[in-house]
């Protein structure tokens, strides 16, 4: 199949060698780009550290790294949403790293069943655009919870002529979608560029029902991966 990348560049690349590995011809269209953003830790006593994205893995190392603290900060688990987060914070050095299930509420579950609210706050290092609607979750639950912005996905301005050449042509069999914010950022640029109508032979392959519905009405056959994992959405397109 021919199939187009959505990622931000580096995740798109390594996506794109697995494709290809599996016979699979890619276009590459990343809809982000992520740019870092400088910020300092809490001073307060920390019970563990939270990542919903693998983004956030090299800013939180670098700042406990340079940290008074960062002995102590570093000991901290590092609770992630998956296990390809959970991937990228050992990769980048950070220790004591357990992953959920690939979804909000696994990881939830998980806080709500190893850290000890007393221990001080649950520090969620998260993008910009990340909603609150974890933290405030976790704080129905009695945690303490601290945000700390440490990147901004920028989105994408427009598709680029390759792109909609091929949605224009029918030359698309797919395109993966990770994230809702991609989704609704796809969307809005095929709409932007008037390929409504022709990105609906064009299937979505979306990582889960919440990517799905932020298609907003884009009419698109959509297939939606079984987990909110990679693996799934792989095995999905075959």
């Amino acid at each position: 199949m021919r199939l187009l990348v959505t990622r931000a560049a580096a995740d798109a690349v390594r996506l794109a060698e697995r494709l290809e590995a599996h016979g699979h011809e890619v276009v590459l269209e990343p809809l982000i780009t992520i740019v870092p953003l400088s910020f300092t830790l809490p001073s307060g006593p920390i019970a563990a550290f939270v990542l919903t994205s693998r983004h956030a893995a090299w800013p939180l190392a670098a700042s406990a790294a340079n940290m008074v603290t960062a002995n102590a900060a570093v000991r901290r688990p590092v609770c992630c949403v998956g296990a390809a987060t959970a991937a990228a914070a050992r990769a980048a050095g950070l220790g004591n790293v357990v992953a959920a299930r690939g979804d909000a509420a696994a990881l939830v579950a998980r806080l709500a069943d190893t850290i000890d609210p007393a221990a001080g706050a649950l520090v969620h290092v998260r993008g910009r655009h990340v909603t609150a609607a974890l933290a405030d979750t976790l704080r129905g639950r009695g945690f303490r919870v601290d945000e700390v912005i440490a990147y901004e996905a920028e989105a994408a301005t427009s598709l680029s002529p390759r792109t909609r050449a091929a949605l224009r042509d029918g030359a698309l069999d797919g395109v993966l979608l990770m994230s809702p914010r991609t989704a609704r950022i796809f969307a809005r640029l095929v709409a932007d560029a008037g390929l409504g109508g022709a990105a609906a032979g064009t299937t979505a392959y979306c990582l889960s029902k919440a990517v799905a519905d932020a298609l907003d009405g884009l009419a698109m056959p959509i297939a939606i991966a079984g987990r909110p994992d990679l693996e799934s959405l792989l095995g999905l397109v075959g």
